[in-house]
């Protein structure tokens, strides 16, 4: 009857409503995450897939505002790692309650990317989330030769007088490097806010 009827059209409606969302779950790759302060996007479509949330564990320097440098040698120099995204306090998970971060204070945040050979830097923008800590981004080769790209959120600063944090988002283009690696430098601070650190994780995209 037509009670049958209805309960069949809606038993199809939801099979295809179903295997619409298993097909798109499917076709879905999976987003690369950043280990040990490098991200890996060489394998990326950025063309079929979008950008990407440069998420994962990145290098970190407590109390110091590390200056541009090879990759090399900032690798050599800072190997702390920490979690992005996360506030200070929970960014070393796993870790001794001694080695937990407190909720003030400044360092900066230091990530590795690796693009694909076939698109050059300079079709690429990093896009800025607000945040309660004040941050420069700065973008560079892996020989940071040059600066290739920056945006601020305020001033950040190794003291309360020093720092002034501004919630707003943004976006750097970046500019042609040498080679498929460049270097996210990120000098952040936190003197006012409950919640320090990068509580949201940039993205990387196309222009």
């Amino acid at each position: 009857g037509e009670v049958e009827r209805v309960l069949s059209m809606v038993d199809g409606v939801l099979l295809l409503i179903g295997g619409l969302v298993l097909g798109c779950g499917q076709e879905r790759p999976d987003f690369p995450v950043a280990s040990d302060g490098i991200l890996d996007l060489s394998g990326w479509d950025f063309e079929a897939s979008g950008t990407v949330d440069l998420s994962g564990e990145w290098r970190f320097a407590w109390n110091q505002f590390v200056e541009p440098a090879p990759t090399t040698l900032l690798r050599e120099a800072h190997t702390d790692t920490v979690m992005v995204p996360s506030i200070w306090p929970n960014a070393r998970p796993g870790r001794p309650e001694t080695e937990r971060l407190p909720t003030v204070g400044y360092g900066t945040y230091l990530l590795e990317i690796i693009l694909p050979d076939s698109v050059p830097s300079d079709r690429f923008s990093l896009k800025v989330r607000s945040s309660t800590s004040a941050t420069h981004w700065a973008i560079y080769g892996e020989e940071a030769d040059t600066r290739l790209g920056y945006f601020q959120q305020g001033r950040p600063g190794a003291s309360r007088d020093e720092s002034l944090a501004v919630w707003t988002a943004g976006v750097a283009d970046v500019g042609l490097a040498k080679s498929n690696r460049i270097v996210l430098i990120v000098h952040a601070s936190n003197f006012r806010h409950a919640r320090g650190g990068l509580e949201s994780a940039p993205r990387l995209g196309l222009r």
